[in-house]
């Protein structure tokens, strides 16, 4: 579980670095809402919610590590953060 949430760390990370190169090269814009207002007040603070939001979360899923419904969120959160991954790297190369 414990590598499980790291790579949901890292690809949060990745996630918003990419998001910020994108928006900043005029190539995307934010789709969340939420994260839309914290990037139009600036780099830091889209970057401490962002950090914030998913490292509180992570911590949740780190207490209930031993449920299997905790395991499963961390696995969703993987898989889905992996799958945008493929599709920032894919999109890239169109």
């Amino acid at each position: 579980m414990r590598y499980l949430l790291f790579l949901v760390l890292f690809l949060n990370v990745l996630d918003a670095s990419t998001t910020i190169w994108f928006v900043e090269q005029s190539m995307a814009v934010e789709a969340n809402p939420l994260m839309k207002y914290f990037l139009d007040m600036g780099v830091l603070p889209f970057l401490l919610a962002k950090l914030l939001i998913v490292s509180v979360s992570l911590r949740i899923l780190w207490i209930y590590r031993d449920r299997k419904i905790a395991i499963y969120g961390a696995s969703l959160c993987a898989i889905a953060y992996l799958m945008l991954a493929v599709y920032v790297v894919y999109s890239l190369q169109s």
